[in-house]
């Protein structure tokens, strides 16, 4: 199959060194072509020759396993950690080629390279192409899609039948590229891409849950997400893996979940309860106005939140019961323990090596506790508080700030006292964190009691009651 290569030359400003001279602009155009079943190849155009050129997405290093350079020129260079393009010589270049295949490991604190599906189709994410210089500047990128011929490409929600351009626009700096033959369904809250492998039990429970939980969220919180959020349901090996597996991710205009492992075959009330929480939580990311740089920081609110709105959406849906919802609060109570006493890090300030797993249980305690403190004044509880951060995000660009959370507190009369402890509970080591939610449930009259450890459980457990 010929390819058609059509370089379109565009100017925008880069970053705070551009000058306005048009020397100074930098663009680049990523053509990514599917060439074989298991096989695409990326070709970059710069306008301007570079010596060197970073990936933009660092945090881990693996596309030197797979990229294959069509000129032996070229490799990538591991350099203090980051992954570099480069020509062996050192000399300048402005083009280059590879080649590579659906990469499915795991990738700490990203997204996934690529996400299978059950026929062979893949999703790819464009993040993982993204390039910037030296410096730190991210490059202006376009990106042209060429499927293979009689394939599909998926992504924004639309489904097209031959080569398309896509360009990063405001938030959505990223997406994942669907090749294959599955076709998106689309509602008022969603478009949805689903895996034709995904049994017929689930898929009528997504079918169910997916638009209501958007609803609840849009309807609550009185916002509506944009642009609209697109949701890829993939299905990994279903037959290999006893372990009954399911995994998420979300950023402004998408939502994927993937699912793989024998479990998943026969109809299952803890594999379908799994289900809804990834769906809910992943998709409670989409009401949490623009994505913040300094996400690690953000955590216990982000993640937090997204943890406490999607048991809460399932409670009220009626997913779960309200002694279930209970024993979600008991056990983020007990794994926020567990984590900060083995590794007793600043909540509002994690390192990379941090286990970051304590953001969302501790994170859902406060948001839980908070409710049950504002609830005494207005019965909405966490709902109005974030309503109210939408209104100060707009001063802001659009960006929740967590210093709002604990000013929007003191707007809404809460006692100093409380603000204070809860202030303490993200942003101080903590010595002792079964103290920390003891204080924290006392003061919000949240009923509890602790039990004593039983088999290998350390220390006195939560009970919500």
């Amino acid at each position: 199959m010929k390819i058609l290569v059509i370089l379109l030359m565009f100017t925008v400003l880069i970053g705070c060194q551009s000058t306005g001279n048009p020397v100074d602009e930098q663009f680049v155009t990523i053509v990514i072509k599917h060439t074989e079943p298991e096989v695409w190849t990326a070709n970059y155009k710069l306008t301007k020759p570079v010596a060197k050129l970073f990936f933009s997405r660092d945090q881990n290093v693996f596309r030197h396993k797979f990229f294959k350079f069509a000129n032996s020129d070229f490799m990538i260079k591991i350099e203090n950690g980051k992954e570099i393009v480069i020509r062996k010589d050192g000399s300048k270049f402005e083009e280059f080629k590879f080649s590579f295949t659906p990469y499915t490991d795991f990738l700490k604190q990203d997204y996934e390279f690529s996400l299978p599906f059950s026929d062979s189709s893949y999703a790819i994410y464009t993040g993982h192409f993204s390039v910037r210089t030296e410096h730190h500047d991210k490059i202006k990128e376009q990106f042209h899609i060429v499927p293979l011929k009689k394939e599909k490409l998926v992504f924004d929600g639309k489904s097209f039948k031959e080569q398309q351009i896509w360009v990063p626009k405001g938030d959505m700096e990223s997406t994942y590229i669907y090749f294959g033959n599955a076709a998106p369904t689309e509602s008022a809250q969603l478009g949805l891409l689903m895996d034709p492998g995904i049994p017929k039990w689930l898929k009528n429970s997504a079918d169910k849950a997916l638009p209501k939980i958007f609803e609840l969220f849009g309807d609550e919180f009185q916002y509506t997400p944009d642009p609209t959020p697109f949701v890829i349901a993939s299905a990994g090996d279903m037959n290999k893996d006893k372990v009954s597996r399911i995994g998420g991710g979300s950023a402004p205009g998408w939502v994927h979940f993937n699912i793989s492992g024998k479990g998943w075959k026969k109809p299952s009330k803890d594999l379908e309860e799994r289900f809804i929480y990834v769906i809910a939580h992943e998709g409670m990311h989409q009401f949490q106005g623009r994505a913040n740089k300094d996400y690690l920081r953000e955590g216990w609110l982000m993640e937090g939140s997204a943890d406490y709105f999607s048991q809460w959406a399932m409670y009220k849906l009626g997913q779960i019961t309200l002694s279930r919802l209970k024993e979600k609060i008991s056990k983020s109570a007990n794994q926020c323990v567990s984590i900060l006493e083995e590794d007793p890090y600043i909540l509002g300030n994690p390192s990379k090596n941090s286990n970051y797993t304590a953001t969302y249980a501790c994170g859902r305690v406060l948001h839980e506790a908070i409710h049950m403190v504002i609830a005494k004044k207005d019965p909405k509880g966490m709902i109005s508080l974030w309503k109210k951060l939408y209104e100060k995000a707009k001063s802001n660009n659009g960006y929740f700030i967590p210093k709002s959370y604990f000013e929007i507190l003191k707007e809404m009369g809460i006692k100093g006292s409380y603000i204070n402890a809860a202030h303490e509970f993200i942003y101080s080591k903590q010595g002792n964190p079964r103290e920390s939610i003891k204080n924290l449930f006392d003061m919000s009259g949240l009923k509890y009691k602790l039990r004593s450890p039983k088999n290998k459980e350390k220390g006195q457990q939560f009970i919500v009651l």
